[in-house]
């Protein structure tokens, strides 16, 4: 893994946890998911360690490919809905994720809009056809 691919998927995992942690506690199933994360990137335990301890130290990366930041924004919102609750502090986390992906404004807000009206569930096919 190139440094520059590590450097993404340290970004990405850290921004999982301060979402996770954007509530004011992380619950189990939100830890789950963060070490589930870390395993399918690759991401050594030592380097898991380091971006668990100190997310907000973890430079922001993003991908030049679309379609991952795409995966990457829809992961985000699948955390936000692990506790089953959605937080205003999280919806800001998320709208400000998806711009900072390169997403447009308005896919990323009709994609919030769609998951809160459908109660925290969206499938991965009706999220790429709102960012098309």
């Amino acid at each position: 893994m190139s440094s520059t691919d590590l450097e993404v998927k340290k970004s990405q995992l850290a921004e999982l946890i301060e979402l996770a942690k954007a509530d004011g506690q992380v619950d189990a199933h939100e830890a789950v998911l963060v070490k589930n994360v870390a395993m399918h990137l690759g991401i050594a335990p030592e380097e898991f360690t380091k971006v668990v301890a100190n997310p907000d130290m973890v430079m922001f990366r993003r991908s030049y490919d679309e379609m991952e930041n795409r995966k990457r924004f829809y992961q985000a919102l699948m955390m936000m809905q692990m506790d089953l609750k959605t937080h205003p502090e999280e919806l800001s986390f998320c709208q400000e994720l998806g711009l900072k992906l390169g997403l447009e404004s308005s896919k990323v807000n009709r994609a919030l809009k769609v998951l809160v009206e459908q109660g925290g569930t969206l499938e991965f096919d009706a999220f790429s056809t709102l960012m098309d």
